[in-house]
């Protein structure tokens, strides 16, 4: 494995700060998004990365930041036991690990009242073997993420912390999540997985909180979230495991075939500073809607996080059309949002072929491809040119660097740290414009820029 590792350029290993995932997987901070909890996850059998908070992604061995990768052997099939198995094993083990005190107390502030504590169960540092040994007196466990065979045995792998269960919409248990009692440097909710030893990893799956009529149900981000809004709704919520993972899950797919006609996407309200989580929920309903539901949006005040808190507050949700949805987002958007954040998109041409460079942040010590591309735009009266400078790095540098001088293009980019406006309510940017999508044109336009480039 760790030859594997050494084919990667040690300035961006050690740039990225990537840390152990698994057997087969390194983890570390996006230099797309600007994230600092470890979003990013490399597979070094297959030689693909994929960042959870923002979706970059591509295959290393085609140049993840400037490397050259030579991809490791493929990995033997690990079959996950079917979900009639998972679901029975699943439920032993919740019955012979009660829950303790403290994880009760957690589930009653966020709303849960005790009658709904039994689905969950407190997975402990130690005085783990006589749950197990309570499970293979009954069945067998193999194919079951989060049990593991060791030199002693059989064994329950997984951080110290309170199960959820993860359903599907017949109501049977397909997965195990973990909120870890002590993340430390990772993330806060992870999957019961066998990764770390001789067993299959875990499938991302979405969770069903099945309540009351299924033709109309909510879609938010993470099991326990679901479960507690479903509580206080009344009403079917679902909940995939990340904004960036409902593709993976299958969800889309699940719900052809079903009683399902209509969707209210819920994700948290960091949405209307997060470009990032924004344009994943508008993802998100244009694939729902294609699979013949309809589509609406839910809208809260963003003191409120998610929907859990919002209604564990005595609040209630907003639900607009997708229409009004994108509306308000631009209408944050040319407000700069709450993080200083401008979405924009112009037509140029490029003014001077782009250089791919590797810079090093000094006090994070990251390092990442990044290339400046300067386009040729018509400023808003469309009376004269303005050549404005937008910055790409990571995939986006790799893609700015194939422009050639004189190429028409579109583009599309987000502004940062805005500080003024002008007199007609204008934003002034005063800051960087990082790129997010380059199309190009096999002709010349017949417009410019959009007016927002100053």
């Amino acid at each position: 494995m760790e030859e594997g590792v050494k084919v990667l350029d040690a300035d961006v290993l050690m740039g990225l700060d990537l840390r152990p995932a698994g057997r087969d997987e390194r983890r570390g901070n996006c230099p797309a998004c600007g994230d600092t909890k470890g979003h990013l996850y490399l597979n070094l059998r297959k030689g693909v990365y994929y960042c959870h908070r923002c979706g970059f992604s591509g295959k290393i061995r085609d140049g993840f930041l400037g490397c050259d990768w030579q991809g490791m052997p493929p990995l033997p099939e690990e079959n996950v036991a079917p979900v009639e198995v998972l679901d029975r094993v699943y439920r032993l083990l919740f019955q012979h690990l009660p829950l303790s005190r403290e994880h009760r107390e957690q589930l009653l502030r966020r709303g849960l009242p005790e009658e709904k504590h039994r689905q969950y169960a407190t997975l402990p540092a130690e005085g783990r073997r006589d749950a197990v040994r309570a499970v293979i007196e009954v069945t067998d466990p193999s194919g079951v993420p989060g049990f593991c065979v060791g030199d002693r045995g059989w064994y329950l792998s997984g951080p110290p912390g309170l199960l959820i269960p993860v359903k599907n919409f017949e109501g049977k248990i397909w997965g195990v999540q973990v909120r870890v009692d002590d993340p430390g440097d990772g993330g806060k909710y992870r999957w019961l997985s066998s990764r770390k030893g001789r067993g299959p990893k875990a499938k991302v799956r979405y969770h069903v909180a099945a309540a009351g009529d299924m033709r109309r149900v909510w879609v938010t981000e993470g099991p326990l979230k679901a479960d507690v809004a479903a509580h206080f709704l009344g009403e079917t919520v679902i909940a995939v495991p990340g904004v960036n993972t409902w593709a993976s899950t299958g969800l889309v797919d699940a719900f052809r075939g079903k009683e399902v006609k209509e969707a209210i996407i819920a994700y948290d309200m960091d949405l209307q500073a997060n470009v990032h989580v924004a344009k994943a929920s508008l993802a998100l309903g244009k694939e729902i809607f294609r699979a013949g539901l309809k589509v609406r949006y839910a809208w809260w005040n963003p003191q409120y996080k998610g929907l859990d808190d919002l209604l564990n507050a005595g609040g209630s949700p907003e639900v607009i059309s997708v229409r009004e949805y994108k509306d308000r987002l631009r209408e944050l958007s040319m407000r700069g949002g709450q993080q200083g954040m401008v979405w924009t998109h112009g037509v140029g041409w490029v003014a001077a072929k782009p250089v791919l460079q590797r810079r090093t942040n000094k006090k994070t010590g990251q390092t990442h491809d990044m290339a400046y591309v300067v386009v040729w735009v018509l400023n808003k009266d469309k009376e004269k040119l303005e050549a404005i400078t937008l910055t790409a790095w990571g995939k986006m540098a790799h893609e700015a660097v194939a422009l050639e001088k004189g190429q028409f293009i579109t583009f599309e980019g987000v502004w940062h740290q805005i500080s003024a406006y002008d007199a007609a309510g204008n934003v002034i940017p005063a800051a960087q414009c990082f790129l997010t999508k380059i199309v190009r044109l096999p002709e010349v336009p017949e417009v410019g820029g959009n007016g927002n480039f100053r």
